[in-house]
């Protein structure tokens, strides 16, 4: 195995047939900005949405550890939600499709699909191709709509290169005056360092990357251990992003996972101590449900009684009459 970290460079033991294997990387950015007139789930008349953004069916129960998916925050109460959310998702190989699915958030159940859509992306890597940027209906619901633009690129080691030449370059001449602006300055190292890394890994990869294309999403799902979290600040918006370090028969392959991990991790600590919170709630149900049966039966007993009374109160006055005439 591969040892984690450290700039210097492997020896160069590949043959000359694997070093002419090709490489590329296929990036996808996914921009989800809002959500308009979406089906209402709760009794108040709105619905407490969030988005999912998958490559299958996004089971709110199933786990994610074996594939690469993304979930925005919960707009309470609101049928119009603005998420204005992005993340970006990196494949040794083009996908087809990318599934966008609507849930509202419910703190004690499971929560409700309100709606899902399907957007084929195939061609989206092919040069010169725009992406798509505009309005997605939903479907299986009556009424709601998604607005979300996504782009694709190959990135190929070529770049890599060249990226990392231009940071280097960038940080040399604007030293001065990138002293001054912290975020900046991380930015540029933080990049510069990543593509750093999958460059030099690139060459200790490419002798087994053809027999290991098919499976290298699974085995990086199972090698989540090898994870390390890195931030770094995208125009308005400061967002985590985590590397993913794998290990799998002696190859290290870094690719970016720009997922909100520890909003995960909360959400299921939530989710199992609001387990104790709903088995009492059900045990009040059933409790509360058997004090309406008894009451209105009492109730029932009380209604019974009163016709009763009715009745004598009748026959009363009858005798009252007979016995004035």
């Amino acid at each position: 195995m591969a040892e984690k970290g450290g700039d210097a460079e492997a020896p160069d033991t590949q043959t000359p047939a694997s070093k002419q294997t090709k490489l590329e990387l296929y990036l996808l950015q996914i921009n989800i900005y809002r959500g308009e007139k979406l089906e209402v789930a709760d009794l108040n008349g709105k619905s407490d949405p969030y988005c999912k953004v998958c490559f299958q069916a996004c089971d709110k129960t199933q786990r994610h550890d074996n594939k690469q998916f993304y979930k925005t925050k919960v707009i309470e109460k609101n049928l119009n939600p603005e998420w204005n959310e992005e993340t970006q998702f990196c494949f040794l190989e083009p996908v087809q499709e990318v599934r966008f699915e609507v849930w509202d958030w419910d703190k004690f159940t499971k929560g409700d699909r309100i709606g899902n859509v399907t957007l084929n992306v195939s061609e989206f890597f092919n040069s010169g191709h725009k992406g798509f940027n505009g309005q997605l209906q939903l479907k299986d619901v009556k009424t709601g709509w998604i607005y979300v633009k996504v782009t694709g690129r190959v990135i190929r080691p070529s770049e890599l290169e060249e990226r990392i030449g231009r940071l280097e370059t960038t940080t040399k001449v604007s030293a001065d005056n990138i002293a001054s602006n912290t975020q900046t300055i991380d930015s540029y190292t933080r990049e510069k360092n990543t593509l750093t890394s999958v460059n030099n890994n690139l060459s200790k990869i490419r002798n087994d990357l053809q027999t290991q294309q098919q499976n290298l999403t699974t085995e990086v799902g199972r090698l989540t251990t090898d994870v390390q979290q890195f931030t770094y600040v995208v125009g308005q918006l400061n967002k985590e992003i985590q590397i993913t370090k794998a290990q799998a028969q002696g190859c290290l392959f870094f690719f970016l996972l720009k997922q909100n991990l520890t909003s995960v991790m909360y959400k299921e600590k939530d989710i199992k101590k609001n387990e104790v919170e709903i088995q009492k709630a059900r045990q009040n149900r059933t409790e509360l449900e058997k004090e309406n049966k008894d009451k209105i039966a009492d109730v029932e007993s009380i209604n019974d009684k009163l016709r009763d009374k009715q009745k004598q109160k009748d026959r009363l006055q009858t005798e009252l009459k007979q016995l004035n005439l």
